[in-house]
């Protein structure tokens, strides 16, 4: 506690000068409910600060004194939260990570708290989600749809997987989402794990997931544990359980971040492992009878998502103009085209959903896209919104 270090947390801005901090890796399971002030030590808290620094610079930003006794209680309060970078958190996150490392199965991690826990409440849920909108007739192998939580998302969702309604049960979904919580750089995460939700055990093609190792050299498993608070892929898994039942398998795939070949302009493709992984993909679909589900956002745009500003008007009808111009991009099928409009803008959005999208286009190759929704949820109490839609590639 000498020189504390704030790991990386959430951050939600709230009405009434207070802010929210949590975990969004699961380390800790509690939330805090901060004075907005205080944010100012929380970006301090880099390491390199005792407690005295760390009063002296509250000192000169705010000209009052704050007590030594308040920032140890301040931090203190933090590190009982798992939430500062140091020995107990490295502790409680092996802890952790060793117990997830010895399951065969992927608990659901929203249960009870996105959705109901219990069966039946669940499949009332969406069904109500889903007799929103009718079937849409859709004969092809790939769907983007949402990751947003269930709510605020629901039209979408029922637009998108009002599309499988007519369509028979694949033998296998290759389920793509975005690794938000990933530590490490390695573009590509996949699990042998089966995943548990409340309709029953969805079974993972663990045969497909060695061969896509043996083809890249690589355990594209050794990162696994970003699966398992990963909402993008429990969500879509609720929907297609709901519509098959559980006698499909999953390949399940992770896309961590793009940024560096955005801020290089360099395309993904252009790197040979990139190009090997979609080969090796390709190869495990080859012949059966798959469809491709990706659970993908566009843009994150407000304060909740480090902007200065509440969006306004102007802001939002920006961000419709940009998201519209990527939408396009997707429906062409051309991956390179999505890249040089994220590049272009160096994906200021935050599109969180263009390394999936981008892996999508890569694996089923120039079939042409279909707008089926597009909508942003606006959020009131602090001016931020994220934006999503679904897109049929037949």
């Amino acid at each position: 506690m000498d020189k504390p270090r704030v790991r990386k947390i959430e951050i939600i801005p709230l009405r009434g000068g207070k802010v929210i901090l949590r975990d969004p890796f699961g380390i800790s399971e509690n939330t805090l409910i901060i004075d907005e002030e205080f944010l100012y030590l929380i970006f301090l808290m880099d390491g390199t600060r005792d407690l005295k620094d760390l009063q002296v610079e509250w000192m000169r930003k705010y000209g009052i004194m704050l007590f030594s006794e308040q920032i140890e209680e301040f931090v203190k309060k933090l590190d009982e939260n798992y939430m500062l970078n140091n020995e107990r958190f490295l502790r409680k996150k092996m802890e952790i990570e060793e117990e997830f490392r010895s399951s065969d199965v992927r608990e659901p991690a929203l249960m009870g708290k996105a959705y109901p826990s219990d069966e039946r409440e669940l499949r009332i849920y969406i069904e109500r989600i889903m007799s929103s909108w009718g079937s849409e007739k859709f004969n092809g192998r790939a769907l983007i749809v949402p990751h947003i939580d269930l709510e605020r998302g629901k039209s979408v969702y029922a637009k998108g997987f009002s599309c499988l309604k007519e369509r028979r049960c694949p033998e296998i979904i290759l389920l793509i989402g975005t690794a938000h919580f990933a530590e490490d750089e390695a573009p590509f995460i996949l699990t042998m794990k089966d995943f548990l939700i409340p309709f029953g055990r969805i079974r993972t093609d663990k045969n497909s997931v060695k061969r896509i190792n043996e083809i890249c050299g690589l355990d594209l498993c050794r990162e696994e544990f970003a699966f398992k608070n990963e909402h993008s892929v429990e969500f879509p898994l609720l929907f297609l359980s709901f519509l098959y039942g559980t006698g499909f398998e999953v390949i399940p795939l992770l896309v961590n971040s793009f940024d560096r070949f955005v801020e290089k302009g360099i395309e993904p493709s252009e790197d040979e492992s990139f190009k090997k992984f979609f080969s090796a993909v390709k190869e495990v679909l080859n012949g059966r009878d798959f469809l491709c589900i990706c659970a993908a956002d566009l843009s994150h745009l407000g304060p909740r998502f480090g902007d200065p500003e509440p969006l306004g008007i102007s802001e939002l009808s920006a961000m419709e103009a940009i998201d519209t111009a990527i939408i396009n991009s997707i429906q062409s099928g051309n991956p390179s085209l999505l890249f040089r409009e994220i590049e272009t803008i160096k994906n200021r959005t935050r599109v969180c959903g263009f390394p999936p999208i981008y892996t999508l286009l890569s694996i089923i190759e120039n079939q042409k896209g279909r707008l089926i929704s597009y909508e942003y949820a606006y959020s009131p109490d602090d001016g931020s919104a994220v934006s999503f839609s679904a897109i049929a590639f037949e």
